[in-house]
């Protein structure tokens, strides 16, 4: 596999069409990770790139209850501070490791 000095819409892209429902989490520069795939995290269908204002953007729409009412919202995040995509074994793609114990 080529080597990715810099993320793009068409390189992220082509990455989740290759190991899809496998990507367990986005880590991204800030040391911060988007986990992906757990009851409680985004889907991957949750995340849409785009492109705004000439910038490759994730798109990740987020839902919640708060104080029993269901909340939504977008988050926009540059591609460019994706760090690293974790991905599972095949044998292993629904398995979700807690994250609380990766810490």
């Amino acid at each position: 596999m080529a080597v990715i000095s810099q993320w793009t819409n068409e390189a992220l892209q082509k990455f989740i069409d290759e190991f899809g429902q496998r990507i367990n989490s986005i880590a991204l520069n800030n040391g911060r990770y988007l986990w992906i795939g757990y009851e409680s995290s985004v889907q991957l269908k949750d995340i849409e790139l785009v492109n705004k204002y000439g910038m490759d953007l994730m798109k990740v729409h987020h839902k919640s209850n708060y104080g029993g009412k269901e909340i939504e919202w977008d988050n926009y995040i540059t591609t460019t501070l994706i760090e690293g995509i974790e991905v599972m074994d095949e044998k292993d793609k629904f398995y979700r490791i807690d994250p609380i114990m990766i810490k």
